[in-house]
């Protein structure tokens, strides 16, 4: 009796369950009928500029226009103050007030908006390009 003991017997096979969504994409991909999508890993500026580069030449660049550039100049060359003690001021980067200043880039409202405070002059309700 002791050699039954030894050994084990299991009477009933296992189960296993699989998600029906699993099962789905199983059958599909034996059926052929699947399609592979690369992750995006692009960050937000990078697919704005392939965006860009991809376009042929009919995507207007979004500018500030002059009436901004200039209010941002005088008041803070009223106040005397310097790029970067601007952008200290309304904590920012200093190359983000230069570029404002060039028309290189458009501020979001929020930086208007903090612009226009630290130097007292109405940015908002102005057109841009």
């Amino acid at each position: 009796m002791s050699k039954n003991f030894d050994r084990v017997f299991q009477d009933w096979e296992p189960v296993i369950l699989r998600n029906k969504n699993a099962q789905t994409q199983l059958k599909a991909k034996r059926d052929g009928n699947t399609e592979t999508k690369a992750k995006n890993t692009m960050s937000e500026a990078q697919l704005r500029a392939a965006k860009l580069d991809k376009d042929n030449e009919t995507t207007k660049v979004e500018t500030v226009s002059n009436e901004i550039k200039t209010r941002i100049i005088q008041g803070r060359q009223a106040k005397n103050l310097t790029q970067k003690q601007l952008a200290n001021m309304v904590q920012m980067k200093p190359s983000d007030i230069q570029a404002y200043e060039n028309g290189k880039a458009v501020p979001k409202h929020q930086e208007i908006q903090k612009i226009q405070r630290a130097l007292g002059v109405k940015l908002t309700g102005l057109k841009k390009k």
